[in-house]
């Protein structure tokens, strides 16, 4: 779009867009006699630019403040010279309170249109995501105004929950400060229910616990009831009718009595209630954060009373704050326990437990059993600091460990904390004594280190362990590096196994043999290393002899790192752990390419005619012989044809047996061009020639290749110095089961079928019939001159 054009654009929406906010009253001219437009309240087109004009005065009229209008997005697109058009997103701000309008997205279309050379607003179209207004408005003022006036009931209602909030919120500092100053559970508890009298008047709190055998419930804190209520529940047995508190631990949920001389849960206590002035009872669970249930938290009122949702969630927070209450005064107890506990282990514990400060690296504390560690009691060492428990080199060591773990947790790396070194401390003696030490840092409020605690234990006997056992893996490592330099010196392949078929180890020839080094082989598997169908065959043969423990042998085949197949024999055993369980397999491949190379080659010269390449007399009847047992099996039918060539003997005596051999290898490789894959062809010696047909059904089918075969080698032969040769052949045809059942048979009838082609001529097809009254001994079929006859 060119630029004056779109700044054309911009000026029509920024006019109109200024009138409209501006409530100007000429946006009303500015509407064209043929217009058309949707108003944002309104679900219907209007068609009258006087109807339109009266819409935008009633807009004007309703609201004539002016408008802020907040564009967030524009599109202009110049259809033609006289007609443009403007899409614009907005947010609407009114001059009032506004939640609703302000935060939907407006969209407006604008189509203006050039006449009279003046730009008319053809199309006004606008679209606003909120209800319809009502009463003909054009915004929802109404709805607005009854939105404010809802909000406003909203802040009410949240400025009491607020004001209920900072009432827990300061209680809840009133019982910590008490908890801090170590106050007994009871004297906090009577300050927490105290204050519900001064906070709701006319209420009356009290804490019931549950004993420890979990059968009664005991008053424990109810500072503003007499002492005959006290008296009345000061212990209450759990059991329905024992009033609200009891009902509520039954039951673990809120118990709301209304009226004590109505509730059936006050049944059994009703009339000591009544007596001393209890009409309404209202009680809480009080439950750990596990929900096991510590007590109850019960409020009184002296007249029937229903519980509001505020009486309902104060009866909740104090319920909860007595939770905190009883759960921290516990916990103190607890942790006093524990104190005294950790100190009897501390002071009777074989390891040295100490307290360090920092930064000064100052003993706060140290066991007695230092004595045994160092020869110096507990008070002699009180005073001392790391640097006198240790050589210079074990300080320096020690410091430059502790600092960077301080330094650490400074940082904020929490792990930090922890610390574990190993080192030698000064003995009373002179001597150094190996420790092994563990401490944890220790942080103040604000997260800064202010001391470590930690244990040092003697290490003596096990540093001497661990010297025998580096001389005694020395000797090993030295073992194992003998072993590995024999097994690297085997020129075979050698790997072991685990159960899970993971390579523990390989050796120089493995690694050639692959291309891989032992950090591409160790931890991998067979289907990591080698091709799918390979590895497949591998893991079998493991799985097996893992499943029968011992040893075993077979021939796989092997892909060598450049791509080539090989063959290898494999030689593997189990070997056991230290357990005399069976801990993984162990191998030696051995390459045996060439000694399969030399008995193919020795089966090629019994089975194989050496100058045409197929399979010669011996394999022929092999082959034969599996073909009728498939056939006899699956009672199919198959052909054999019987080959000899014409005119053979001429060219041996005219051109030599050079030629000869080689019209034989050219008739070889015409009759297989001619045949299936799954046809055999075959020399059976001199010019004679079989082929068996395994998958014909029919007599015309073999004779249809016969012929092929025949017409094929009728054609003249051209050697390399341009003599041609002129050959024919004469082709017997015999099928299975029809005329033969057996291989001796098949050959001679299918020799005899041969002979009578040539002898009716040669250059023919022959099928052999047995013979009947009206048929002679062999039907003839063949052509002769390129005749069938």
């Amino acid at each position: 779009m060119q630029q004056d054009r779109q700044e054309l654009i911009r000026s029509l929406y920024n006019e109109y867009i200024e009138m409209y906010a501006a409530r100007d009253e000429r946006l009303t001219t500015r509407f064209s006699n043929n217009f058309s437009g949707y108003t944002g309240s309104g679900d219907f087109l209007v068609k009258n630019s006087d109807e339109w004009v009266e819409i935008t005065r009633q807009d004007f009229a309703q609201i004539p403040e002016r408008l802020r209008i907040e564009t967030l997005d524009l599109s202009f697109q110049d259809v033609s010279d006289d007609v443009v058009v403007v899409t614009a997103f907005f947010h609407i701000h009114l001059p009032i309170v506004d939640q609703i309008l302000s935060n939907e997205t407006a969209r407006l279309v604008l189509i203006f249109r050039l006449e009279n050379d003046d730009w008319k607003i053809a199309h006004s179209g606008i679209s606003i995501p909120y209800s319809s207004g009502q009463q003909d408005e054009i915004y929802p003022l109404i709805a607005m105004r009854e939105q404010n006036r809802k909000l406003e009931e909203l802040a009410r209602e949240r400025t009491r929950e607020l004001s209920a909030r900072n009432h827990i919120l300061w209680l809840n500092n009133q019982v910590l400060e008490q908890l801090s100053q170590n106050a007994p559970l009871s004297r906090v508890l009577d300050t927490m229910v105290s204050i519900i009298n001064e906070y709701r008047p006319g209420m009356q709190g009290a804490v019931l616990l549950v004993s420890d055998d979990g059968r009664e419930l005991r008053g424990c804190s109810a500072p503003d009831l007499s002492e005959a209520w006290l008296s009345a529940t000061k212990c209450l047995p759990i059991l329905e009718g024992f009033g609200s508190a009891v009902t509520a631990v039954l039951r673990g949920e809120t118990v709301i009595a209304e009226d004590v001389a109505t509730h059936p849960c006050w049944a059994e206590k009703r009339e000591k209630a009544l007596d001393l002035g209890m009409r309404a009872s209202w009680a809480q669970p009080i439950k750990n954060n596990e929900g096991e249930i510590l007590g109850a938290f019960t409020l009184y009122k002296r007249a029937p009373a229903v519980p509001d949702i505020h009486d309902l969630a104060l009866l909740e927070d104090y319920a909860r704050l007595a939770q905190m209450v009883i759960e921290r005064s516990r916990l103190a107890e607890a942790l006093h326990e524990s104190q005294v506990l950790y100190r009897l282990i501390a002071e009777n514990s074989n390891d040295v437990v100490w307290v360090m400060q920092y930064p000064s690296m100052q003993y706060s504390y140290i066991s007695p059993s230092v004595e045994r560690l160092r020869g110096w009691k507990q008070e002699e060492l009180s005073s001392h600091c790391l640097a006198a428990s240790m050589s210079p080199d074990s300080f320096r060591q020690c410091r430059d460990v502790l600092a960077e773990h301080f330094q650490r947790v400074n940082d904020g790396d929490m792990t930090g904390r922890f610390i574990h070194i190993e080192t030698e401390v000064l003995h009373r003696e002179g001597h150094c004594v190996p420790i092994e030490a563990a401490a944890t840092i220790m942080l103040d409020y604000a997260g800064k280190p202010t001391h470590a605690v930690g244990s040092s234990r003697n290490i003596t006997k096990r540093k001497t362990a661990e010297k025998a056992l580096a001389q005694v893996r020395e000797e090993l490592a030295n073992q194992l590096l003998f072993a590995q330099t024999l097994i690297n010196a085997i020129p075979n392949p050698v790997f072991a196994k685990d159960c899970a078929g993971r390579y523990l180890m390989c050796n120089r020839a493995f690694e050639e043999l692959k291309g891989k080094s032992p950090e591409e082989v160790l931890g991998k598997n067979a289907f990591d290393l080698w091709p799918q169908e390979v590895a497949q065959v591998f893991v079998e043969a493991d799985i097996a002899l893992l499943d029968h423990p011992g040893s075993m042998a077979y021939e796989a085949r092997i892909v060598h790192r450049d791509g080539s197949c090989r063959d290898g024999v494999f030689s593997k055993a189990v070997f056991h752990d230290s357990n005399s369980e069976v801990a993984g397999v162990v191998g030696v491949m051995m390459d045996i390419t060439e000694r399969k190379a030399a008995e193919e080659a020795i089966r090629n010269m019994a089975f194989v005619d050496p100058l045409t390449g197929l399979p010669n007399r011996r394999m022929m009847e092999e082959r034969l012989g599996q073909m009728l047992a498939l056939a006899q099996r699956e009672k199919r039918k198959l052909s054999l044809l019987f080959i000899d060539l014409d005119k053979f003997k001429v060219v041996n005596d005219q051109y030599g047996h050079n030629a000869g051999d080689w019209l034989l290898m050219q008739v070889a490789s015409r009759i297989q061009a001619v045949l299936r894959a799954s046809d055999i062809a075959t020399r059976i010696g001199g010019d004679e020639f079989v082929i068996l047909l395994p998958d014909v059904s029919n007599t015309e089918d073999a004779v249809l290749v016969a012929e092929k075969i025949r017409a094929f080698l009728e054609k003249p032969f051209i050697m390399d110095d341009g003599v041609e040769l002129d050959i024919s052949s004469s082709i017997g045809v015999v099928m299975y089961p029809d005329l033969a059942d057996n291989a001796r048979d098949l050959l001679h009838s299918g020799d005899e079928a041969m002979y009578r082609a040539k002898k009716s001529g040669r250059n023919a097809v022959e099928v052999f019939c047995k013979p009947t009254p009206d048929t002679e001994y062999v039907m003839r079929r063949g052509l002769q001159c390129n005749s069938l006859h």
